[in-house]
């Protein structure tokens, strides 16, 4: 009984490995460059919604139902940047250079993690209001962000 319960272990352990080895995902330049297009992707979007917002709420009667849907697909615009941000790039691709001592890389790693604040919290502010200033500073954040990060 003993010997067949540790066969049933045993080969339930084999027959999972795969599933772990897929957990393990590789990523490269390629992700990267995905996930910065699509960070822009979503700031094109919040730009496109925010002064179709403005109109909206400028009428006498504005429609509350195409507002809460554009408030609603640009709230989740911004979302998907923060979340490309912390989910991909905070948790899974910038790492602290523990091994190395040199200078160079402790600030590579400090502007990179500055550059990415800002980042989030521009995208932030593009979810608490309707102004374009803070789009256009989210792109170019987007950008910054981009350079910091390639920067070898």
């Amino acid at each position: 009984m003993k010997s067949s319960v540790f066969l049933f272990v045993v080969i339930a352990i084999l027959s999972a490995l795969p599933l772990f080895s897929q957990a393990y995902e590789t990523f490269d330049d390629e992700d990267d460059a995905l996930r910065f297009a699509s960070m822009t992707r979503c700031a094109d979007v919040i730009l496109k919604t925010t002064p179709e917002l403005d109109q909206l709420t400028a009428t006498a009667k504005p429609d509350q139902n195409r507002i809460d849907s554009l408030t609603a697909l640009k709230n989740q615009q911004a979302d998907e940047i923060i979340n490309i941000c912390s989910h991909y790039f905070l948790c899974q691709r910038i790492k602290l250079p523990f091994a190395s001592k040199r200078e160079d890389a402790i600030d590579r790693y400090r502007e990179q993690l500055d550059s990415i604040h800002q980042l989030m919290r521009a995208a932030m502010r593009c979810k608490q209001g309707n102004d374009l200033q803070n789009v256009e500073t989210l792109k170019s954040l987007i950008n910054s962000f981009a350079e910091a990060y390639r920067r070898k």
